[in-house]
């Protein structure tokens, strides 16, 4: 059972903890499947702005960065590649 506060959050990670769970977990799906190297090229830029623009002091905070970093890093103009808008 849940406490009526919720979940409590965990203290976020640091950057450099951040990277290293990133680098294996592309080491580890790249083992796998050598095309995920590929496409790990396309969201290691994404993963690092998330990093930057959402906290999660509380779920409040944490919904609302989310939806403002979906809505400006997640629309298609900004993910087409060549796009010089593009500042991930």
């Amino acid at each position: 059972m849940l406490p009526e506060t919720g979940v409590p959050m965990l203290p976020p990670n640091t950057d450099e903890e951040n990277k290293q769970k990133l680098n294996d977990f592309i080491m580890q799906r790249t083992a796998e499947n050598y095309k995920f190297h590929i496409f790990s090229q396309f969201m290691e830029p994404l993963f690092k702005s998330f990093c930057k623009d959402v906290t999660s002091h509380s779920t409040t905070d944490l919904s609302a960065t989310t939806d403002k970093w979906v809505k400006e890093k997640c629309d298609l103009p900004s993910l087409r590649p060549g796009n010089s808008q593009n500042s991930f």
